[in-house]
């Protein structure tokens, strides 16, 4: 079997807390975005996420709550 093995990784500074990462799966207005369902890591210094490139496509921001 082959595999895509090819991450994304996703990482802001731990000096922008409390922001939290939101996903949604479509740009067009209204857009629905709702907290990004991926575990965090700190990585150097930064809130930070590994995302598997072959998942669907989704949109990330960082948002203070």
């Amino acid at each position: 079997m082959n595999q895509n093995l090819n991450l994304v990784l996703i990482g802001w500074p731990l000096t922008c807390s409390p922001f939290v990462l939101e996903a949604t799966t479509n740009l067009a207005y209204p857009i629905n975005w709702s907290p990004a369902a991926v575990p965090l890591q700190l990585i150097n210094n930064h809130n930070s996420t590994v995302i598997p490139a072959n998942e669907a496509m989704k949109y990330f921001r960082v948002k203070l709550p």
